[in-house]
């Protein structure tokens, strides 16, 4: 009897939240608000793309930071896990599509030890234009994109910015090499019985 009440509250669990149990499960390595002081979860994580599971997962969460009921900055974070950890560096070795009014701020390479990274930002034309950057990143099997922006300076200043950055480089070595296993991922058992 104890097993069968086990089992249905399970169930009803991974039934009415099935990503929250895959996420809890999983320890992905994405920010959360406790990374960014004041901020909050304005879309909650959710999964994209249309590739294999096996092969590639692809999740997305955004926090935001409100002041004066306006909308004054965010982070989208974007964590992408590969089954083949070349692929994650492929991706981040590729052409730099954010040239054009971007400039690279920092950039470390992954025989320091740490992600493979680099911090492009936008050239502000104004004082008054928002500020944009875009940080990414790889490390073993995860490629990470997180995107910054600010209407106000107050915000999300450079030195904030490092921080998170460094944050998510933590995150990223503390990822595992598969973000979840056994029937969360796959739908099924995996071959090697986890």
């Amino acid at each position: 009897m104890l097993l069968a009440l086990t089992i249905g509250i399970g169930g009803q669990i991974f039934i009415s939240d099935p990503l929250g149990v895959l996420v809890s499960a999983s320890k992905l390595p994405i920010l959360s608000p406790q990374d960014w002081s004041g901020s909050w979860v304005t879309t909650e994580l959710w999964i994209s793309g249309t590739e294999s599971w096996k092969e590639k997962r692809q999740f997305v969460q955004v926090l935001s930071i409100e002041n004066d009921m306006h909308n004054n900055s965010h982070i989208d974070h974007t964590i992408v896990w590969y089954a083949d950890p070349s692929e994650a560096a492929a991706f981040w070795n590729q052409p730099n599509p954010y040239s054009d009014g971007w400039q690279e701020i920092a950039a470390k390479n992954p025989e320091d030890g740490k992600p493979a990274s680099r911090l492009l930002c936008v050239r502000k034309e104004t004082p008054n234009s928002p500020r944009a950057c875009k940080y990414l990143a790889y490390w073993e099997h995860w490629y990470t994109e997180v995107d910054f922006w600010s209407q106000f300076d107050e915000d999300l200043q450079p030195l904030e910015i490092q921080q998170i950055t460094t944050r998510v480089d933590q995150l990223l070595m503390s990822a595992p090499a598969e973000p979840c296993k056994g029937i969360f991922c796959t739908g099924e058992l995996r071959n090697d019985g986890r």
